[in-house]
């Protein structure tokens, strides 16, 4: 079956799933099919819905996460779906369903943080003015890590103050950048331009190079925090996060965010303005003089 297996796989990629959708759920349905060959199962006509509860059950005695479940799940029956359409079974046997976990609330930084996480690019050192031009983007933009690591020297308008983004799907998008991402970003491409040896167009770049992949972007943003002081884990979603939630709290219509995010659907974007509204009520309860009810007076006993 890792014939129909990578014939699965190569589906994905052309429907545009994203990189990292694609090696989830190949890795994911990978496990299966090697489990099923435990079985002496070699062909897709053998598999039972008795395999089927047999390979969940030993999930679930791994103890893995609701949220791990539906994702082998969904892997799963997408794999299935596909031997359907492509002839090589007639029905698919059931596949176990579980809900996603509950979306948690991300981590968003405040204001300060943020120009901490700038003053610690202070300098005109190579990495310290390619990291601020980093963090000034991500934050400018919202863009995602692969966004970022993707933008080549062509995706830039420094003149206009405009960036093209390649997002998910394979779906281009115009952003902004602000003016102080703009003067990072023309100090960058500045600098850029004096290393030899350079063959890439890609924006971003390692002292050797070559484009910046998304773990050296990962542990740049990450150190930067570090030197801030700030005591959280820092990562570039992070600051995708931060972005989103200060438009929204600053009154940005949600539907603008979404398109500047680069969502499908707006109900991803939600999760900014409910968490704005907590942030609204936190700071209605910390700071209103009549928030919070107080104890009613003592009761006076009557006089008989």
């Amino acid at each position: 079956m890792h014939k129909d297996l990578d014939s699965w796989t190569a589906s994905l990629v052309a429907r545009a799933y994203a990189d990292g959708s694609v090696t989830l759920y190949r890795q994911k349905a990978l496990e299966f099919v090697d489990w099923l060959a435990q079985q002496e199962v070699t062909t897709a006509r053998q598999i039972t819905l008795a395999h089927m509860e047999g390979f969940f059950g030993r999930l679930r005695e791994r103890g893995l996460s609701a949220g791990t479940l539906h994702t082998f799940s969904a892997a799963i029956l997408s794999f299935m779906r596909w031997l359907v359409a492509h002839g090589r079974i007639r029905r698919a046997p059931g596949v176990p369903r579980f809900r996603r976990q509950g979306k948690k609330l991300p981590r968003v930084l405040t204001t300060d943080q943020i120009e901490g996480m700038l003053a610690a690019c202070d300098g005109d050192a190579f990495l310290a003015v390619r990291d601020r031009a980093i963090i000034e983007v991500l934050y400018s933009t919202g863009a995602r890590a692969s966004e970022l690591c993707g933008l080549t020297t062509g995706a830039i308008d420094t003149n206009r103050g405009v960036v093209i983004v390649h997002g998910k799907g394979g779906k281009d998008r115009v952003v902004m950048i602000g003016e102080p991402a703009r003067d990072a970003l023309v100090a960058w491409l500045r600098l850029r331009r004096v290393i030899h040896g350079v063959s890439t167009d890609a924006l971003f770049l390692t002292q050797g190079g070559t484009g910046l992949a998304q773990r050296h972007l990962a542990k740049t943003v990450t150190t930067r925090a570090h030197r801030a002081g700030i005591p959280i884990r820092v990562s570039p979603h992070v600051l995708r996060h931060s972005f989103a939630t200060h438009m929204i709290e600053r009154r940005a219509d949600p539907c603008s965010v979404q398109a500047l995010l680069g969502h499908a659907s707006l109900s991803t974007t939600q999760i900014y303005v409910h968490l704005s509204a907590r942030h609204v009520a936190e700071t209605f309860v910390s700071t209103h003089p009549r928030a919070l009810r107080r104890d009613p007076p003592c009761e006076q006993p009557r006089a008989s």
